[in-house]
């Protein structure tokens, strides 16, 4: 009776993650915590000043950038976004495009943040310019090639950032900071997938404890 109980619910936790997984390959987005200020030496972790949300759309990925305002400036611009991409799958060669004429500029491992010397990035958005106030959405484009937030799920070259972001207008002189992400936020429906299977074991075990 024990091992019966023992392979079944061994079944049913492989089955919630074998579900977690197909979900996430299918319909992932990816989310970047803004946490850490930018420096000469690495990071500092500070205060969230908000998030990068790369989502699936279609053969593109949706860019959104949602910034917190912590000294209330109620003016931040996004001057520039720093991200990586898989380098198996892409290289300087590949003509990213955010789906008009504003352009990205591509140099693998050689994309430097401002006073960041620690690390570098593979991807300048955008190429020239900038993004405009919070919140920013736009569209990343690569012609002829199917994009997943998956290809930009890689870190800088020193292992510690997975992007970065230029925040303008922080104050009343118009001065501006550099601040990246140390880590990734599970999107949503992987929490609640996980969740579900936990809370189904827990009612199975009780019906069986019962029984």
């Amino acid at each position: 009776m024990k091992k019966t109980i023992f392979f079944n619910l061994l079944g049913i936790i492989l089955l919630s993650f074998f579900v977690i997984g197909a979900v996430a390959d299918k319909a992932q987005a990816l989310v970047f915590d803004l946490n850490c200020v930018l420096s000469s030496s690495g990071c500092s972790g500070s205060p969230s000043w908000g998030t990068i949300t790369l989502t699936n759309n279609g053969n593109k990925v949706d860019i959104t950038v949602d910034l917190v305002d912590l000294i209330d400036s109620g003016k931040l611009k996004v001057l520039e976004v720093d991200l990586n991409y898989n380098d198996d799958l892409f290289s300087n060669s590949s003509a990213f495009d955010l789906g008009g004429s504003d352009k990205i500029k591509v140099d693998e491992d050689k994309i430097k943040a401002d006073g960041y010397s620690t690390g570098k990035f593979d991807l300048q958005l955008p190429k020239k310019g900038n993004l405009g106030f919070e919140p920013y959405t736009g569209t990343i484009v690569l012609a002829d090639t199917n994009l997943s937030p998956d290809d930009f799920n890689f870190m800088d070259t020193s292992g510690l950032l997975w992007a970065a972001v230029h925040i303008g207008n922080i104050d009343d002189a118009g001065n501006s900071i550099w601040i990246g992400s140390k880590n990734t936020v599970p999107e949503p429906g992987t929490i609640i997938l996980l969740g579900t299977g936990l809370l189904g074991i827990g009612l199975y075990g009780r019906k069986r404890f019962k029984k």
